[in-house]
């Protein structure tokens, strides 16, 4: 719970000591390994993050949690997307196929990439399954942006604003608005 808090306060540093103790006293459970990289990521050392996602992964191969943990890092930081994000995003899919977070992933990582068809089809399979999801409606008009359809990203951001409000995807489809007008 410290380590919680001291993340939140925004002091991620002050945090690491119990999330490796925590780590210690558990040495088999993922979660610490994905709470350090996340934290590690915060403080701006991104080697060393890399390294506990990846450890979260040799500890349960099978969690999508994971794997999840492993591709959004990529997918923020623009790290080797090719050969980490994208495989790390599918296999946090197959893992859990009904989990429309995972095909938002998906569609998201595909944009970056620059695969637009298939980022279309991640990100409708996505809106699908889940109608209500900020995220895949902010992703969808990044989409949109890129392919010169404005009026179409301007309704998906409306959407994800409506659907998140004063969050994290909210404010950053409020900007993305902003910055499309």
């Amino acid at each position: 719970l410290l380590a919680l808090y001291w993340r939140r306060q925004g002091w991620p540093e002050n945090s690491i000591e119990h999330f490796l103790a925590a780590a210690e006293q558990e040495p088999e459970m993922a979660v610490w390994q994905i709470e350090l990289g996340y934290t590690y990521e915060l403080a701006g050392d991104l080697r060393t993050a890399s390294m506990h996602y990846q450890k979260a992964i040799e500890l349960e191969p099978k969690n999508h949690k994971a794997w999840r943990a492993m591709a959004v890092f990529s997918a923020q930081n623009q790290l080797d997307l090719h050969g980490i994000g994208l495989p790390a995003a599918r296999e946090a899919y197959l893992l859990n196929p009904g989990d429309p977070t995972g095909a938002d992933l998906l569609g998201w990582i595909f944009f970056l990439l620059e695969d637009f068809e298939s980022a279309e089809r991640f990100l409708q399979h996505a809106l699908q399954q889940a109608p209500d999801l900020a995220s895949a409606h902010l992703h969808r008009a990044q989409l949109l942006l890129a392919q010169q359809q404005s009026s179409q990203a301007a309704d998906c951001l409306a959407e994800a604003i409506r659907l998140d409000g004063d969050g994290m995807v909210g404010q950053l489809a409020r900007r993305l608005l902003e910055q499309s007008n």
